[in-house]
């Protein structure tokens, strides 16, 4: 169940729509932004949050860890850190 909050009071570590964050896809370290669909490029590190690493890791924050089924396979993603937030950033309207 998913709730709204008011985006002055979300953390500065949460990843929310239109956030850049490092993860750990396994071993590998990623950088990716989670976008809405129509801005969505993966060759460019943009998912979109329908997208299976855009849906896991929406509203988790620095220093979680989810196990999350991609490509018929479950992979372990880290939230390292969250390198750009609008809501910390006082970007309201994106």
């Amino acid at each position: 169940l998913f709730r709204s909050v008011d985006a002055r009071l979300v953390q500065r570590n949460v990843v929310t729509m239109n956030s850049r964050a490092l993860l750990r896809l396994d071993e590998v370290a990623i950088e990716v932004a989670l976008v809405y669909p129509e801005d969505a490029d993966s060759n460019a590190g943009k998912h979109s949050v329908y997208s299976d690493i855009g849906a896991a890791i929406l509203g988790y924050q620095e220093g979680d860890a989810i196990d999350w089924r991609i490509a018929d396979r479950t992979r372990r993603i880290e939230i390292r850190k969250v390198l750009y937030q609008p809501e910390a950033a006082g970007h309201f309207h994106l």
